[in-house]
């Protein structure tokens, strides 16, 4: 059995070797290598050092090697620095040694923390995101008539959908960075891409269909004002739970009930859940300053338009966290492939 490194040293099996070792090595005369002199063996192999052979066990023969080729070129810059210090040049090869094993290590390790706080980042984004969703499934029979039936139970099942996913990326995130499983690492780089994927693809949505969701919030609003009436109606409770909560009455102003069924029935008049709180009121609109006069439209519009500023900053700040995921990511990988130390190698 012979293995060929790219020292262009030949490594063979001696059966008699293996026997005393009592397990298959790979040996070689050390004071014939180009790479493993006797200065190195003593120094880093001298318990693989068998009667003037170097033996290594095949498992791990290729890191050994490598090992020992750093140590040459390690001391080889050592004694170019010596020579070098003698015309003052030693300050531009300082660097080119640091760098060979601390950088790297520095490198992998900034990146291992960035996994681990992403980890648990999206483990409490995961946590949010149910946390929301259940509250959307328990509110969102006090709206579901301000909407057609089948966008009923799209917003629960959106933050849902996210928890899920940010639950999955945050263990994988955090077990990757244990264990520095390539398999892992690269499972956490597409969940990542997925996640950024989904979040542009939403805003653009949102985008595109702004005016087709606006008008829909319009026509069913309207279409719920209009049924109101019956005492026990659904749409009768959900719009005063609407007037209630935002303090505004009608859809546009409070005027909008005058062409309303219910307004025919009682002229001159609002609801009662058009009323200032903590005010007496009897919904006449001959006394307008007991009503709220501003309608839900305007009032859900204005509050909209206030979060937007957050919402991009916020959807920025997540898109730069996922590239800093990714980046990180792809760090370990190429760590795990360029490092023959790497103590997880897979």
């Amino acid at each position: 059995m012979i293995a060929t490194v790219s020292t262009k040293y030949e490594w063979k099996l001696f059966d008699d070797i293996s026997s005393k070792l009592e397990s298959k090595t790979l040996c070689a005369a050390a004071e014939q290598s180009e790479v493993l002199r006797d200065q190195y063996i003593t120094g880093l192999l001298s318990d693989k050092v068998v009667e003037g052979l170097v033996c290594l066990p095949p498992e791990t023969f290729d890191q050994d090697v490598e090992r020992a080729r750093q140590a040459e070129e390690a001391d080889t810059l050592l004694k170019t620095m010596e020579m070098s210090r003698n015309r003052g040049e030693e300050n531009s090869l300082r660097p080119r040694l640091l760098s060979n094993g601390y950088r790297m290590s520095f490198g992998r390790c900034t990146s291992k923390m960035c996994l681990g706080v992403l980890g648990a980042l999206f483990l409490a984004t995961a946590i949010g995101a149910f946390v929301v969703s259940g509250y959307v499934l328990v509110t969102y029979k006090h709206y579901d008539s301000f909407t057609t039936a089948q966008y009923a139970l799209i917003p629960a099942t959106f933050f849902t959908f996210v928890g899920v996913v940010f639950l999955i990326t945050g263990f994988i995130g955090c077990w990757s960075m244990c264990n520095e499983n390539k398999c892992l690492l690269f499972s956490f780089f597409l969940a990542l891409l997925l996640i950024l994927t989904l979040l542009i693809t939403s805003v653009t949505l949102s985008f595109t269909y702004k005016s087709q969701i606006n008008e829909l919030i319009v026509n069913s609003s309207m279409d719920a004002l209009y049924k109101y009436g019956p005492l026990d109606g659904r749409e009768t409770i959900q719009v005063d739970f609407m007037q209630t909560q935002m303090q505004c009455c009608g859809f546009t102003n409070y005027t909008d009930w005058v062409s309303t069924p219910w307004g025919h029935q009682h002229p001159d008049e609002v609801p009662k859940s058009c009323c200032k709180s903590g005010i007496v009121c009897t919904g006449s609109m001959s006394n307008i300053t007991t009503i709220n006069v501003r309608g839900c439209y305007p009032k859900w519009k204005e509050l909209l338009t206030s979060n937007i500023k957050q919402i991009a900053v916020g959807s920025l700040s997540l898109t730069l966290i996922l590239l800093v995921g990714m980046v990180c990511t792809c760090s370990l990988l190429c760590y795990k492939r360029r490092d023959p130390n790497y103590s997880s190698l897979n």
